[in-house]
């Protein structure tokens, strides 16, 4: 996969349990400075199954979409600013598919991405190239 917010590397908060084990984080949060705005684009090529641009302010993953990319592997781009794509678009590895926001329950802008394998969430750092996600983790 390619990193989805090109120039914007730092994760802000992993995968997994946080606060003590209270709660679960199902994808990494990614930002960067001054990011709002900033492109989001497709990790890989496929077909966008579904396109959320109505929320409670405040509440959720506020504008995301998601792409299925064949082999019951599907990624998830979540608290936009702005969407780009219409369910049923192909999209290619790379396209610009949205944009950084802070919409639904955020703190600040930043880009919430998950990578699902049969329809479970994993770790979307496991799909990078070792050197990204040291570099990203780090930050």
């Amino acid at each position: 996969m390619l990193w989805p917010t090109p120039g914007n590397n730092t994760v802000a908060l992993p995968y997994g349990w946080f606060t003590s084990g209270k709660n679960y984080h199902s994808g990494v949060d990614i930002t960067g400075e001054d990011c709002y705005g900033d492109d989001i684009v497709a990790a890989s090529g496929g077909t966008v199954r579904y396109v959320e641009k109505k929320y409670p302010a405040g509440e959720g993953l506020g504008l995301y979409l998601i792409i299925d990319h064949g082999g019951d592997i599907s990624t998830l781009y979540a608290q936009c600013s702005t969407i780009l794509v219409e369910v049923g678009d192909v999209v290619e590895q790379g396209q610009k598919i949205a944009e950084i926001g802070s919409t639904g329950f955020a703190t600040g802008p930043h880009l919430h991405f998950e990578v699902r394998l049969n329809g479970m969430h994993v770790d979307p750092l496991d799909y990078f190239p070792q050197e990204i996600t040291e570099s990203s983790s780090a930050s």
